[in-house]
């Protein structure tokens, strides 16, 4: 028994000075540690989407933008399209004349064409004076307005006037309405055909 021990015991103890080392952290290397010191790669981006310009830069761009739907405007209140008149106007828009305040696009539509009808208008013209950009997509435009009426077969009367309108930009200069809109009359001019 004596003489298998002693081959057994010999070959265990080779075998466990062959065994790979247990990882103790207090044990000293056995190779140098390799630190990494680049810095870490920064984190991909996705591509942003480019900023949307709503108001032109350029000053002809904006007036253009605004003098299309005074047209649609007037010739709308003649016409009768309330609907297409009303498109000018935003949903909770405000007309202010001075002797009263119209709100809602639907309402100030309606009170546009009655009062066109009533005074036969011939044309009403706004020029625009001064556009002011007020934030990124808001302007307020001032300038003068000339209205024309024939109340009788003959006779014209012309208006003259300033308005102030306040007005939502949209992108690629289609579809602004307008927000706010006060008329401010001034001299009126009579003149009979003929004369």
């Amino acid at each position: 028994m004596r003489r298998l021990f002693f081959p057994v015991a010999a070959i265990l103890g080779v075998a466990a000075c062959n065994a790979p080392p247990k990882n103790d952290p207090k044990a000293p290397a056995e190779a140098p540690a390799v630190i990494d010191t680049r810095p870490p790669a920064p984190a991909p981006v996705a591509p942003s989407q480019p900023k949307v310009k709503i108001i032109p830069d350029d000053p002809t761009e904006r007036n253009i933008a605004v003098e299309q739907p005074y047209s649609l405007a007037a010739f709308t209140m003649r016409n009768g399209d309330i609907g297409m008149l009303a498109s000018v106007y935003a949903p909770t828009a405000t007309l202010k004349l001075p002797d009263t305040t119209v709100s809602t696009n639907q309402s100030i539509a309606e009170s546009l064409h009655r009062f066109a009808i009533s005074k036969s208008m011939a044309y009403f013209q706004r020029t625009s004076r001064r556009l002011t950009i007020t934030d990124d997509s808001t302007l307020v435009d001032s300038g003068t307005y000339a209205l024309m009426t024939s109340r009788t077969k003959g006779d014209t009367i012309t208006e003259k006037g300033q308005y102030i309108a306040r007005w939502r930009a949209r992108p690629s200069g289609k579809n602004w309405v307008m927000l706010e809109d006060q008329i401010l009359p001034g001299k009126i001019e009579k003149k009979k055909s003929g004369k």
